[in-house]
């Protein structure tokens, strides 16, 4: 018998290699506006709060990549300040179609094997099941998409690039408020016929009225982590 005695594994608890996962935040052109209904800087304040509260939520996935895309065209996304683990790039594109399609593309072009692209509008987020998702497209071909209750998408996912949504026919929402209410059937449609598995999300919602604005901040007195929304209710004309 060899005095060094038996071999030791010294792998017996092997490290997990993490993967390369990108997350893209695409704040909705003429949000402000869409918020009118609360007088001019009242919507500012609310569009700066749902933005910020989305970062904050998805901020507590694991990913590599965290990037806002920001819209020129639009001046509120230049006035937010956004957290020190995301960063900014340009939307590319003349249409909402256009700058959803790039914003994919950008992602996975920074070697993602997994990308997520949400809409800024807040953060009403099935946050568990989109990073279940999120892990569940890993294998490629595989197509996560989350719809808005009064149509439009929140969230859109995959491992691929996507070039059946340059079809003129997809407006998905998620760069506008704009897009065709049976868009999630007209996307999985789509998507199966090129060869992808799709799975849904849970449906969110937009706040779009003042229904919309009571369920947040019903929502938000639950528990939900919302902590700029929640002391944006505390102020006078929202109590």
């Amino acid at each position: 018998m060899s005095a060094r005695g038996p071999a030791v594994n010294q792998r017996a608890h092997p490290t997990v290699r993490p993967y390369a996962l990108a997350l893209g935040v695409v704040p909705r052109r003429g949000i402000v506006d869409q918020l009118s209904f609360l007088g001019p800087a009242l919507a500012a304040d609310l569009a700066t709060a749902l933005m910020l509260d989305t970062l904050g939520a998805l901020s507590t996935f694991p990913v590599r990549h965290r990037l806002v895309f920001s819209d020129g065209a639009d001046p509120f996304t230049g006035h937010v300040r956004l957290p020190a683990t995301w960063r900014e790039l340009p939307q590319r594109g003349l249409t909402p179609t256009e700058r959803t399609h790039t914003a994919v593309d950008d992602l996975i072009a920074l070697g993602a094997e997994a990308m997520l692209l949400v809409t800024a509008d807040g953060p009403m987020l099935p946050l568990g099941q989109m990073f279940d998702g999120l892990m569940w497209l890993l294998p490629k071909k595989r197509l996560l998409i989350g719809g808005v209750d009064d149509g439009g998408l929140f969230a859109l996912g995959a491992a691929d690039r996507l070039p059946f949504l340059t079809d003129a026919d997809l407006p998905t929402g998620l760069a506008d408020g704009g897009a065709n209410p049976a868009i999630v059937e007209l996307v999985t449609a789509k998507a199966e016929s090129a060869g992808f598995e799709v799975q849904r999300l849970p449906t969110s919602y937009r706040i779009d009225g003042p229904e919309a604005l009571r369920r947040l901040k019903s929502e938000v007195a639950g528990g939900m982590f919302a902590p700029h929304c929640r002391k944006l209710f505390e102020r006078p004309e929202l109590a």
